[in-house]
């Protein structure tokens, strides 16, 4: 729960009354001030999951970079014999 508008100590102790909302520990920040926003990044960044689970790994997954109008969604198409980019 990030609590944002603590700009300042006397604001920083309003922040114990979301405690009230259930949501787990308040996490007091300013985003105007970048006041407590890379706490709020470790926060997300603990509860991400630790590995990509991927959904079928048989699936090959690949791109294609390339300057604008040389042939790359022909050539896509080409390997795969149907036109799938257009």
């Amino acid at each position: 729960l990030a609590v944002n508008k603590v700009d300042n100590p006397e604001m920083r102790n309003d922040i114990y009354d979301f405690y009230a909302l259930g949501l787990g520990e308040p996490l007091p920040i300013s985003s105007v001030h970048g006041i407590g926003t890379g706490d709020v990044l470790d926060a997300i960044v603990e509860n991400l999951p630790n590995e990509y689970e991927e959904e079928n790994p048989d699936v090959i997954k690949f791109s294609l970079i390339g300057r604008p109008n040389v042939g790359k969604s022909s050539l896509i198409n080409a390997i795969l014999g149907e036109d799938r980019v257009i």
